[in-house]
């Protein structure tokens, strides 16, 4: 596996720990309506799916359908943000032979604990088996995930710091964020982006 794939599994990762990103399909419609943002937010559920990344000839999947996102998001009046979320349970990578430039399953999963460790912590978490395919199960367990910064609103959609762009709607006091395709963390068409659905603390 390139340098390139593995960071960009990386940026797969940090996308769903700023923005809730799993992947554009979703068991239900989504219409952006916009309303008032401000406020406190939980969690409420998450609706993650699965999405293959094209790296030259080959694909890699990025399977987010076993991942569970709790948490809060902070939307301020003075234009600020901060989000808290823990995630827990795991999620795959699906790796085809014809992706790797090492020569076993054992060497792709010795490159994403490398490439997909997070300073000062512990070797990422991931355990790689197959022969023809390499799946890589990254178990989480109840990481904590954090990020802050200002956001900016038009319309129906907010701008985070950080350059991602999500469609929103607030109906009483639900609200659901959407990651724009195309317009996520990664900046690309190859974006992972999905939704996930809070209700506004009382």
């Amino acid at each position: 596996m390139t340098a390139r794939a593995g960071l960009a599994l990386a940026a797969c990762f940090v996308a769903v720990a700023a923005a809730g990103c799993g992947t554009a399909t979703s068991p239900t419609p989504f219409d952006p309506c916009g309303g008032r943002l401000p406020g406190g937010w939980k969690v409420v559920g998450n609706e993650l799916g699965v999405r293959t990344l094209e790296w030259g000839d080959c694909a890699v999947e990025i399977d987010l359908t076993r991942l569970r996102l709790d948490g809060m998001y902070w939307f301020r009046e003075d234009g600020s943000y901060s989000v808290d979320l823990r995630a827990s349970g795991d999620w795959l990578t699906r790796v085809p032979s014809g992706c790797r430039r090492v020569t076993s399953c054992s060497a792709v999963e010795a490159e994403l604990r490398r490439l997909l460790r997070a300073p000062g912590e512990p070797d990422h978490p991931v355990t790689c088996t197959g022969s023809d395919e390499c799946v890589c199960s990254h178990a989480l367990g109840g990481r904590s995930m954090t990020d802050a910064g200002s956001y900016t609103v038009d319309a129906t959609a907010v701008r985070l710091e950080r350059g991602i762009h999500l469609d929103y709607c607030v109906r009483g006091d639900r609200l659901e964020l959407r990651a724009v395709p195309g317009r996520g963390a990664l900046g690309t068409d190859r974006d992972i982006t999905g939704r996930l659905i809070l209700v506004r603390l009382q």
